[in-house]
């Protein structure tokens, strides 16, 4: 399968990365509802042994927001 050169570009500063002397890469990604965020970040995670965190998982449920929480700083996680 050819990948799109921005997926090459990415691979290519990733590799830079690993090559330096850092000893944590993170990477981030963003984009609009169904962009492909998921999909990507999960070729990324399983090609590169990395671990994946996504920020669904750290949203509050619709249990667990009430008055008091929604009120606090940073009231959906």
């Amino acid at each position: 399968m050819n990948e799109p050169d921005w997926y090459q570009t990415l691979k290519s500063e990733i590799l830079r990365l690993e090559n330096s002397d850092r000893e944590l890469i993170t990477i981030a990604i963003d984009g609009s509802s169904a962009a492909g965020k998921s999909s990507l970040s999960a070729s990324l995670a399983a090609e590169y042994d990395a671990q994946l965190f996504h920020i669904d998982d750290f949203f509050l449920t619709a249990e667990q927001r009430t008055p008091a929480r929604l009120a606090a700083v940073g009231e959906f996680f």
